[in-house]
């Protein structure tokens, strides 16, 4: 039977490390939070990606999750048993480790969960809308503009500005009578009324090279980077069309809206967007 300091000294063996546990449980619940914001996000990718880069994500949060848990349960675990079976009357003066208050540990868990969690989807965010081009942006485009060739007609009906890329709103349909290809890669820019050029980012952008007979098709082509800022009017142009009657579209006169949001250019006062 023991005394009353080995009963204190025994529940004393019992004490939970408040601060610990709350840090552990903080770090395993922000753990999905942050695959769920990944998962979130990687499901906006196209082609084989969109199929692995989900499991994948579960894969390593459940992984990560385990390896957190096994670590708080290592270091919860009671002093082994005496050989003899027998705990000592006195127990041997044990080094005190230093805890944690409760509201300290509270206040930690809550910042671990809401800035750090804050702080990751942020960068999460980020790193994804670089690397697929879904950012938002500040749109630029006056009113639409179309051009025709051949049967076949392209509208520019959006240009945005993000922070990495210039998204340009593409609809084009296809009166030829004939499958038509309009490649992206390599055969589309946008230009300003300086000369400047930007050439289309396949991966980035969402539209279908293939336009079927009779059909309408309306997509998003991302081009890096953006034109110089003085530039007020664009052109949009497919240099190269497969199909039967081949050569190139190009939709003049894209009237874009100065970045400061007044007119300071002369070129906004030349006329009104022109369909060509």
């Amino acid at each position: 039977m023991l005394d009353g300091s080995g009963a204190s000294a025994q529940r004393g063996a019992h004490k939970v490390a408040v601060g610990k546990t709350l840090l552990i449980a903080g770090v395993c619940a922000i753990i999905p939070l942050i695959g769920n914001v990944v998962a979130s996000f990687v499901t906006t990718w196209t082609g084989v990606g969109s199929w692995l880069a989900v499991p994948a994500v579960g894969v390593a949060v459940a992984m990560l999750t385990a390896v957190i848990q096994a670590y708080g349960s290592a270091s919860a675990e009671a002093p082994p048993r005496p050989p003899d079976g027998r705990y000592p009357r006195y127990p041997p003066p044990q080094v005190r480790r230093r805890g944690m208050a409760l509201p300290l540990a509270l206040l930690t868990t809550v910042l671990v969960i809401g800035v750090g969690g804050l702080a990751a989807t942020i960068g999460i965010r980020y790193a994804v809308g670089y690397f697929t081009g879904n950012e938002a942006g500040t749109s630029r485009l006056v009113q639409p503009v179309s051009n025709s060739a051949g049967g076949l007609t392209v509208t520019v009906e959006s240009v945005t500005y993000t922070a990495h890329f210039t998204q340009v709103g593409v609809a084009a349909r296809n009166e030829t009578g004939t499958m038509v290809s309009l490649p992206v890669y390599g055969y589309c820019v946008f230009t300003g009324s300086d000369g400047t050029t930007l050439q289309a980012d396949p991966f980035r952008s969402h539209w279908s090279d293939t336009l079927a007979p009779g059909s309408l098709q309306r997509g998003t082509i991302t081009f890096p980077g953006h034109l110089p800022d003085a530039v007020l009017q664009a052109s949009f142009s497919f240099t190269q069309i497969f199909g039967p009657s081949g050569g190139s579209i190009t939709v003049h006169a894209i009237m874009l809206t100065p970045v400061s949001g007044q007119a300071t250019g002369s070129e906004l006062s030349t006329g009104s967007p022109a369909v060509r």
